[in-house]
């Protein structure tokens, strides 16, 4: 079960190894009571996002189960496109489906804006997408050749003024989805040492 209660940031504090949530800093630390500080400390803020409050965006989740208690490095994702009420369109083996709860944990890679795409035309295309029923079926889907990726990247093909070149899918990878997961892993570590540790434990 999903902590509804997850801290909007995880910090840690270098001279001594804690981990506390939601802590502001400048403030003595509860273990070793030096100050924490941004040269003695670093903290993660909680990337995760629900797709209601994130319209008109390039979404992606743990294929199976969540960033927080199932993912790890390799394990496969899924990724889908909120429209402007942030209802997720994805393509899977069950074809193109539509979904309005299950990515209340999900990394938000892109948005419209990034794309230089108002909400309007991003809902026209993405409409144009989604009407193209022959493409996305069941039939069609394949885990390594044709999938939810390459559904989102023919939607960012027809944005007009997306900033990617040749090759979409590498450049999505590399500049936007990697970064978001790098981040998601590194609250996902914090946020669950510090939960078996009363919130806050020594790292070793």
């Amino acid at each position: 079960m999903i902590d509804k209660n997850i801290p909007h940031s995880m910090t840690c504090h270098l001279l001594c190894g804690k981990i506390f949530m939601n802590f502001n800093k400048n403030k003595s630390c509860p273990s070793c009571h030096a100050t924490v500080n941004t040269e003695n400390s670093f903290t993660v803020r909680k990337p995760f996002v629900d797709a209601q409050s994130a319209p008109c965006s390039i979404l992606i989740k743990p294929t199976c189960g969540n960033f927080l208690q199932d993912y790890k490095p390799g394990s496969d994702l899924h990724i889908g496109i909120s429209d402007n009420s942030g209802n997720v369109l994805s393509y899977s083996k069950l074809g193109l489906t539509e979904e309005t709860y299950g990515w209340n944990l999900a990394l938000s890679v892109i948005n419209n804006k990034q794309t230089n795409t108002d909400v309007e035309q991003w809902s026209l295309k993405l409409n144009q997408l989604c009407q193209d029923y022959s493409s996305w079926t069941r039939e069609n889907y394949n885990s390594e050749n044709f999938n939810c990726f390459d559904f989102v990247s023919t939607f960012l093909q027809r944005l007009k003024n997306v900033p990617f070149s040749t090759n979409l899918k590498e450049e999505v990878t590399t500049f936007y989805i990697r970064p978001c997961l790098i981040q998601a892993l590194q609250f996902s570590v914090l946020y669950n040492s510090a939960k078996l540790n009363s919130s806050y434990l020594f790292i070793q």
